[in-house]
């Protein structure tokens, strides 16, 4: 995958659908995971990067100044069959901005505060890099690039004093990793209303992190971005907050009324918070409650299943078909962990990466995603309904609209960052027991009642205990067809049946106001 990037990170996949495809904010994921053995590789990827920011404000694309990118996609050198190919460069591509050749798009909101993180930490290692030259891109240098991005960020917070953007083009996809068309549903299953500013629970954790990253090495002014940080890291906290359920939504969008609306269902990454240090600097006793309360619902019945964390509750799943972000996704559920060994729970850490591992020894593969049944059984994603009828006699089929692309390269890159972080572990086992010891009481109880609610999974270490542990998979396999058509079927009447219809008919209002008063 290295080789198949270009000098530019690693690639993408090397599977079917995003073989040749530089998704920004996979590559800075994937950098972040070799970054203290390969932080060559972290470099390239931030001058790719860099050299791709928006210049101009373009609708199809969505491009803007400052703006990282989305997607670039070479159509020549993708490995693809010819009527996949022919869907890409004949019908997308032009509506997306870009040629039967190839396309850059710039859907995402993440990969903005992902790449300015990505510089701070190669600047924190070498604070020379800020003066990498960009030959022909937008910036002189990449620690302008990166002071452009910061400017972006802080050019979409809105009102709220919130990160908010909405689609100039209707058939873009949503601005975070989970970009499918059903992938950010409210709890009663509706598609949120992207063509008004939605701000994301993601984008707004991210942000904060990278301002405050940036602050730190000397990206922009100090006082300003650390201001900025400290007021999105409030208002997150305020409006996407749950307190009946000791969680978080996962996005706002407007409702028909213009009104904003907290999207209340049930989604794993709220485990970025961890991850980024997000609670760091609050009272101990308000980090305590936040911390603990997102750690119970993770592991609770409604998240937690023998491939890692489902992307969404049980109890939230559309009960028509499976969408493909419901799914278990290896490099969330990777970041879930390393969020938990920041706030020092390591044992629950171990559980999370042991699921991680054995799946992935069980399948033979890097998957995108792992898709589970309601008990939280794996479901094998290489069998057919054949296949699948002559190992279980009788199975059923569970509608998805995606194909798990493998090996996927922020997969991989978790699996091997997983692996050195557990053998560094184990030839320090001092540090370990001392990291134990010196965490508070919160801690302590927190994980004594987790693990005593919840059923203990150790790494196998030899092919019969994967065998014994795993003896039973989900006696299903996934519909790929259905899947397709119930999804297609839920935007045609949720998005254009439903959505935009409202949104044009409120711009026409709008519009016609300003005409009567002027």
């Amino acid at each position: 995958m290295l080789r198949e990037g270009g000098g530019a990170g690693v690639d993408t996949s090397a599977g079917r659908l995003f073989n040749h495809s530089l998704w920004a904010r996979d590559r800075v994921v994937t950098a972040f995971d070799l970054i203290d053995v390969e932080p060559r590789v972290a470099v390239d990827t931030a001058l790719a990067l860099a050299s791709l920011q928006g210049r101009r404000r373009r609708t199809l694309s969505e491009e803007e100044p400052g703006r990282i990118h989305n997607e670039r996609r070479d159509l020549r050198r993708w490995r693809a069959p010819l009527w996949l190919k022919a869907v890409f460069g004949l019908a997308l591509a032009p509506l997306w901005g870009g040629t039967p050749a190839q396309y850059t798009t710039y859907f995402a909101s993440d990969s903005t505060p992902l790449f300015v993180a990505l510089v701070a930490a190669l600047a924190r290692r070498d604070p020379a890099v800020l003066e990498l030259p960009l030959p022909g891109g937008p910036a002189a240098t990449l620690g302008e690039a990166a002071a452009r991005a910061c400017d972006w960020i802080e050019g979409h917070v809105g009102d709220a004093g919130l990160v908010e953007l909405g689609h100039a083009n209707p058939l873009a996809l949503q601005q975070v990793w989970r970009d499918g068309p059903t992938s950010n549903c409210d709890e009663r299953g509706r598609m949120p209303n992207v063509l008004q500013p939605v701000a994301y629970l993601d984008v707004q954790v991210l942000a904060v992190a990278a301002l405050t990253a940036a602050a730190d090495v000397g990206i922009g002014p100090p006082e300003r971005l650390r201001a900025l940080a400290a007021g999105l890291r409030d208002a997150t906290i305020t409006s996407f907050r749950l307190p009946e359920r000791r969680y978080f939504g996962h996005a706002i969008d407007r409702a028909p009324d213009g009104s904003r609306r907290l999207l209340r269902s049930i989604q794993s990454n709220t485990a970025l918070m961890l991850a980024t240090g997000f609670f760091d600097g609050l009272p101990a006793d308000l980090r305590a409650g936040l911390v603990g309360g997102i750690v119970r619902m993770l592991f609770s019945r409604e998240m937690l299943s023998d491939a890692g964390l489902r992307g969404r509750a049980v109890s939230d799943h559309n009960p028509r078909f499976r969408g493909y972000h419901e799914n278990v996704w290896p490099v969330d559920t990777a970041v879930a962990a390393r969020g938990l060994r920041r706030e020092g729970l390591d044992e629950l850490a171990d559980e999370l990466e042991a699921r991680l591992l054995n799946t992935a020894n069980m399948l033979g593969g890097a998957f995108e995603f792992v898709a589970v049944d309601a008990d939280g059984r794996v479901i094998d994603p290489r069998l057919d309904a054949d296949d699948a009828a002559l190992l279980f006699g009788r199975a059923a089929a569970l509608p998805t609209e995606m194909v798990p692309d493998e090996p996927m390269g922020w997969t991989a890159t978790a699996l091997l960052a997983i692996k050195r972080g557990r053998a560094a572990r184990a030839r320090a086992p001092q540090v370990v027991a001392a990291r134990a010891a010196a965490r508070p009481e919160w801690q302590r109880r927190l994980v004594a009642d987790v693990l005593g609610e919840m059923e203990h999974v150790e790494a196998c270490a030899t092919r019969a205990q994967l065998e014994e542990r795993y003896v039973t998979l989900a006696p299903l396999y996934l519909d790929h067809a259905t899947g397709l058509r119930r999804s297609a079927r839920m935007v045609a009447v949720q998005g254009f049946l439903g959505v935009l219809p409202r949104d044009l008919a409120r711009r026409a209002g709008a519009r016609l106001r300003v005409t009567r008063r002027t």
